[in-house]
């Protein structure tokens, strides 16, 4: 998927699905740690991201680009 196509970092697909953090994270039967983690841009597992991605109601290849965009902002991809 191309970046500049999918703008959104993993905390706005969060804010735009209006949930906390700690809510993510009981829907998606992970951490609110990990879910920290994921906005931050560090490395998560592939079942994290699925497990986020149906949470969030976004497809998979949708989270995993925007989690690239919040690596790069960050300087870590």
């Amino acid at each position: 998927m191309d970046r500049a196509a999918n703008p959104h970092t993993p905390r706005t697909l969060r804010v735009l699905a209006d949930l906390t953090q700690i809510e993510l994270a009981e829907r998606a039967g992970i951490s609110d740690r990990t879910v920290r983690q994921l906005e931050d841009g560090d490395d998560v597992t592939l079942d994290t991201l699925r497990r986020v991605a149906a949470a969030l109601g976004v497809a998979f290849d949708v989270l995993v680009a925007a989690h690239d965009v919040q690596r790069t902002r960050r300087g870590a991809a």
